[in-house]
């Protein structure tokens, strides 16, 4: 069975009250801002607790992330186990362009 196929099944599944249960070809635009704070320990990224789509992050945590993590809805689909050579933290690929501790390239 082709992909297309398995998406038009999809999306011809409906719900309880005869609604189209999926909407596959609409698109979903999230806007999030990322903001330096140097207090925050590197690799973590912490939600504003009072702004929606307000992260704060250290520069060396924001030099090595992926620009666009925060748009993938299932990371845990993506997850991609790395050990670092240099500093042996382990990461998850999907996320860093290099190391955020150690700000080490990745070898694969």
């Amino acid at each position: 069975m082709s992909h297309w196929n398995e998406l038009e099944k999809l999306e011809q599944i409906k719900n309880a009250i005869n609604n189209p249960h999926y909407n596959l070809r609409e698109q979903t635009i999230s806007h999030i801002q990322i903001k330096i704070d140097e207090n925050i320990k590197t690799g973590l990224f912490i939600p504003d607790k009072q702004t929606p789509h307000l992260w704060y992050t250290n520069k060396q945590t924001y030099r090595a992330m992926k620009k666009d993590i925060f748009a993938l809805e299932t990371p845990e689909d993506l997850e991609e186990k790395y050990q670092c050579y240099s500093c042996s933290t382990i990461l998850d690929l999907q996320y860093w362009l290099h190391c955020p501790y150690c700000e080490s390239s990745i070898k694969k």
